[in-house]
Protein backbone atom coordinates (compact mmCIF):
# COMPACT_ATOMS: atom_id res chain seq x y z
CA UNK A 1 0.00 0.00 0.00
CA UNK A 2 1.38 3.47 -1.06
CA UNK A 3 0.43 6.65 0.28
CA UNK A 4 0.75 9.82 -0.95
CA UNK A 5 0.85 13.72 0.35
CA UNK A 6 0.93 16.54 -1.78
CA UNK A 7 -0.41 19.20 -3.47
CA UNK A 8 -3.48 18.52 -6.08
CA UNK A 9 -4.31 20.30 -8.97
CA UNK A 10 -6.57 22.67 -6.92
CA UNK A 11 -3.49 23.47 -4.87
CA UNK A 12 -5.15 22.21 -1.66
CA UNK A 13 -3.02 19.41 0.93
CA UNK A 14 -4.55 15.79 -0.03
CA UNK A 15 -3.75 12.18 1.17
CA UNK A 16 -4.18 9.40 -0.65
CA UNK A 17 -3.67 5.39 0.40
CA UNK A 18 -3.69 3.32 -2.86
CA UNK A 19 -3.04 -0.34 -3.39
CA UNK A 20 -1.32 0.04 -6.68
CA UNK A 21 1.91 2.49 -7.41
CA UNK A 22 0.68 6.32 -6.58
CA UNK A 23 -0.95 8.12 -9.43
CA UNK A 24 0.52 11.38 -11.00
CA UNK A 25 -1.42 14.13 -9.63
CA UNK A 26 -1.95 15.71 -12.58
CA UNK A 27 -3.11 12.96 -14.60
CA UNK A 28 -6.28 12.65 -13.46
CA UNK A 29 -7.84 10.27 -15.61
CA UNK A 30 -6.06 7.34 -14.15
CA UNK A 31 -7.26 8.55 -10.46
CA UNK A 32 -9.73 6.36 -8.95
CA UNK A 33 -13.20 8.07 -8.50
CA UNK A 34 -13.02 8.41 -5.11
CA UNK A 35 -9.91 10.38 -5.46
CA UNK A 36 -11.76 12.56 -7.93
CA UNK A 37 -14.46 13.34 -5.34
CA UNK A 38 -12.16 14.35 -3.00
CA UNK A 39 -10.45 16.90 -5.42
CA UNK A 40 -13.62 18.04 -6.26
CA UNK A 41 -14.90 18.83 -2.67
CA UNK A 42 -11.86 20.85 -2.32
CA UNK A 43 -12.61 22.93 -5.20
CA UNK A 44 -16.08 23.54 -4.00
CA UNK A 45 -15.07 24.19 -0.42
CA UNK A 46 -15.88 27.92 0.02
CA UNK A 47 -13.18 28.13 3.36
CA UNK A 48 -10.12 27.60 1.05
CA UNK A 49 -8.77 31.17 0.09
CA UNK A 50 -7.94 32.32 -3.08
CA UNK A 51 -4.90 33.53 -3.53
CA UNK A 52 -6.07 37.27 -3.51
CA UNK A 53 -7.98 36.68 -0.35
CA UNK A 54 -7.17 38.62 2.52
CA UNK A 55 -6.11 36.64 5.79
CA UNK A 56 -7.40 37.64 9.30
CA UNK A 57 -4.26 39.42 10.11
CA UNK A 58 -4.42 41.24 6.84
CA UNK A 59 -7.95 42.23 7.76
CA UNK A 60 -6.48 43.96 11.03
CA UNK A 61 -4.30 46.06 9.05
CA UNK A 62 -6.71 46.60 6.66
CA UNK A 63 -9.32 47.86 9.16
CA UNK A 64 -6.85 50.16 11.04
CA UNK A 65 -6.08 51.90 7.80
CA UNK A 66 -10.06 51.97 7.44
CA UNK A 67 -10.44 53.64 10.46
CA UNK A 68 -7.45 56.41 10.76
CA UNK A 69 -6.27 56.44 7.03
CA UNK A 70 -2.77 56.74 5.99
CA UNK A 71 0.18 55.54 8.33
CA UNK A 72 3.39 53.96 9.26
CA UNK A 73 4.44 50.88 10.06
CA UNK A 74 5.30 51.95 13.21
CA UNK A 75 2.25 53.41 13.75
CA UNK A 76 0.05 50.38 12.96
CA UNK A 77 2.19 48.08 15.20
CA UNK A 78 1.22 50.26 18.01
CA UNK A 79 -2.15 50.28 17.68
CA UNK A 80 -2.45 46.56 16.10
CA UNK A 81 0.17 45.13 19.17
CA UNK A 82 0.32 47.87 21.68
CA UNK A 83 2.07 45.55 24.65
CA UNK A 84 4.50 43.80 22.15
CA UNK A 85 5.58 46.86 19.22
CA UNK A 86 9.30 46.07 19.20
CA UNK A 87 8.73 42.61 18.64
CA UNK A 88 5.73 42.71 15.85
CA UNK A 89 7.52 45.46 13.70
CA UNK A 90 8.60 43.06 11.47
CA UNK A 91 5.08 41.17 11.50
CA UNK A 92 3.08 43.75 10.42
CA UNK A 93 5.85 44.99 8.03
CA UNK A 94 5.34 41.58 6.19
CA UNK A 95 1.53 41.57 6.67
CA UNK A 96 1.61 45.20 4.48
CA UNK A 97 4.03 43.63 2.00
CA UNK A 98 1.34 41.34 1.57
CA UNK A 99 -1.18 43.34 0.96
CA UNK A 100 0.81 45.50 -1.33
CA UNK A 101 1.71 42.54 -3.83
CA UNK A 102 -2.24 41.91 -3.61
CA UNK A 103 -3.18 45.60 -4.40
CA UNK A 104 -5.07 46.33 -1.21
CA UNK A 105 -2.61 48.86 0.15
CA UNK A 106 -0.45 51.45 -2.10
CA UNK A 107 2.89 52.24 -0.39
CA UNK A 108 3.89 56.49 -0.42
CA UNK A 109 7.69 56.35 -0.56
CA UNK A 110 7.51 60.56 -0.80
CA UNK A 111 8.61 61.08 2.59
CA UNK A 112 11.19 59.17 4.67
CA UNK A 113 8.96 57.36 6.53
CA UNK A 114 6.99 55.56 4.11
CA UNK A 115 2.51 56.13 4.59
CA UNK A 116 0.74 52.85 3.36
CA UNK A 117 -3.06 53.61 2.46
CA UNK A 118 -5.77 51.51 1.82
CA UNK A 119 -6.68 51.12 -2.13
CA UNK A 120 -9.93 48.84 -1.31
CA UNK A 121 -12.50 50.14 0.63
CA UNK A 122 -14.60 48.46 3.29
CA UNK A 123 -17.81 48.01 0.92
CA UNK A 124 -15.27 46.99 -1.93
CA UNK A 125 -13.96 43.89 0.12
CA UNK A 126 -17.55 43.33 1.34
CA UNK A 127 -18.97 43.27 -1.97
CA UNK A 128 -16.27 40.64 -3.15
CA UNK A 129 -16.03 38.59 -0.48
CA UNK A 130 -19.97 38.33 -0.86
CA UNK A 131 -20.10 37.71 -4.09
CA UNK A 132 -17.32 34.80 -3.80
CA UNK A 133 -19.63 32.98 -1.33
CA UNK A 134 -22.92 33.62 -3.26
CA UNK A 135 -20.76 32.10 -5.90
CA UNK A 136 -19.53 28.91 -4.08
CA UNK A 137 -23.07 28.06 -2.04
CA UNK A 138 -25.86 29.63 -3.94
CA UNK A 139 -24.69 29.23 -7.73
CA UNK A 140 -24.10 33.00 -7.51
CA UNK A 141 -27.55 34.08 -6.42
CA UNK A 142 -27.34 37.00 -4.17
CA UNK A 143 -31.25 36.47 -2.76
CA UNK A 144 -30.57 33.26 -0.20
CA UNK A 145 -27.65 34.74 1.69
CA UNK A 146 -29.91 38.43 2.59
CA UNK A 147 -32.86 35.96 2.98
CA UNK A 148 -30.44 34.13 5.45
CA UNK A 149 -29.12 37.10 7.22
CA UNK A 150 -32.34 38.91 7.68
CA UNK A 151 -34.31 35.88 9.27
CA UNK A 152 -31.00 35.02 11.49
CA UNK A 153 -30.56 38.11 12.50
CA UNK A 154 -33.34 40.48 14.35
CA UNK A 155 -32.95 43.85 12.43
CA UNK A 156 -33.30 46.92 14.07
CA UNK A 157 -35.63 49.29 13.06
CA UNK A 158 -33.54 51.45 11.49
CA UNK A 159 -31.94 48.25 9.90
CA UNK A 160 -34.99 47.67 8.30
CA UNK A 161 -35.49 51.08 7.17
CA UNK A 162 -32.40 51.03 5.66
CA UNK A 163 -33.24 47.80 3.62
CA UNK A 164 -36.56 49.06 2.57
CA UNK A 165 -35.32 52.38 0.82
CA UNK A 166 -32.67 49.97 -0.90
CA UNK A 167 -34.90 47.52 -2.24
CA UNK A 168 -37.31 51.14 -3.31
CA UNK A 169 -34.49 52.75 -4.50
CA UNK A 170 -33.29 49.31 -6.26
CA UNK A 171 -36.75 49.50 -8.12
CA UNK A 172 -36.12 52.75 -9.34
CA UNK A 173 -34.91 53.26 -13.41
CA UNK A 174 -31.33 54.72 -12.85
CA UNK A 175 -31.04 58.57 -12.48
CA UNK A 176 -34.94 59.18 -12.06
CA UNK A 177 -34.75 59.66 -8.30
CA UNK A 178 -32.92 60.52 -5.34
CA UNK A 179 -30.37 58.46 -3.50
CA UNK A 180 -32.43 57.97 -0.01
CA UNK A 181 -28.87 56.21 1.55
CA UNK A 182 -27.32 59.37 1.05
CA UNK A 183 -29.69 62.06 1.41
CA UNK A 184 -29.24 63.26 -2.15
Amino acid sequence: MAVRLGLNGFGCFAVWMEKTRPVPLDNRDRMSQNDRDKTSQCRKDPTVRTPKDVTDAELAVLQVLWERGPAAIRELTEVLYPQDVETQYSTVKRLLARLEAKGFVRRDRSESVHQFHAVVDRDGLVGRRLERLAESLCGGAISPLLTQLAQSHKLTEAQRQTLLALIEELKEPPGSGTDRRKGR
